[in-house]
């Protein structure tokens, strides 16, 4: 559970970061930074709902460059489309304190 609840603190800061920052490569980095977190706890999450959301949140952000013209790659808008649902589901989680239900 601390790892879930550590990964939701970290996307609300990350999600602030991208609202307030005027830094696209700051920004940038930080995604990519959060990107590799989820994938260094992809093993040790034990709900599959949850282990599932994250990889797929993870591969999405990927494609995340505010700096980018290329209509392969996304900016601040899209990322919050991306990490909003996720965020109200791990918020549910952490403060129902399970992962049972979603």
């Amino acid at each position: 559970m601390k790892i879930i609840n550590d990964i939701y603190v970290d996307l609300v800061r990350l999600s602030c970061l991208i609202k307030n920052c005027k830094d696209n490569n700051e920004k940038f980095l930080a995604v990519g930074k959060f990107d590799d977190t989820i994938f260094l706890y992809d093993d040790i999450i034990v709900n599959e709902e949850i282990d599932d959301m994250l990889t797929d949140l993870a591969h999405d952000l990927e494609y995340y460059n505010p700096n980018s013209v290329d209509t392969c790659f996304y900016g601040d808008t899209e990322f919050f489309e991306r990490v909003n649902p996720v965020l109200e589901k791990l918020r549910k989680v952490v403060e129902g304190g399970s992962h049972e239900k979603l």
